[in-house]
């Protein structure tokens, strides 16, 4: 199973709708949204690799990978204010610079 495609779906009436693929070969791990509608996601060429950071055009779903992480598990993703975190699988919280290279600053367990 690869995760390299967005689909959107319909709330009035449940239809989903596949988008175009990513444009990149990696599958996305992770979504999420900041207030004003950009669309970020963690992506990875294969299982093991580093993940990368990657913004999404929410209408056309191909991602512009922005960066690296340094880390293989970064699976979940949230925004506060304008700052994204991420959780890696080891229990750290990171911080990712959404503008360029994201960053690993503050790392924290959980």
């Amino acid at each position: 199973m690869t995760f390299s495609n967005l689909v959107r779906i319909n709330l009035s009436d449940g239809a989903v709708n596949s988008m175009d693929a990513l444009g990149t070969s990696e599958n996305i791990n992770a979504l999420d949204a900041d207030g004003t509608g950009n669309l970020y996601g963690t992506v990875r060429p294969i299982v093991g690799a580093s993940v990368s950071l990657a913004r999404i055009d929410p209408l056309m779903g191909k991602a512009t990978v922005i960066g690296g992480t340094d880390k293989t598990d970064v699976f979940a993703l949230t925004f506060q204010g304008s700052v994204l975190y991420g959780l890696a699988g080891s229990g750290q919280v990171l911080t990712l610079n959404t503008s360029t290279e994201p960053r690993r600053c503050c790392a924290r367990p959980v």
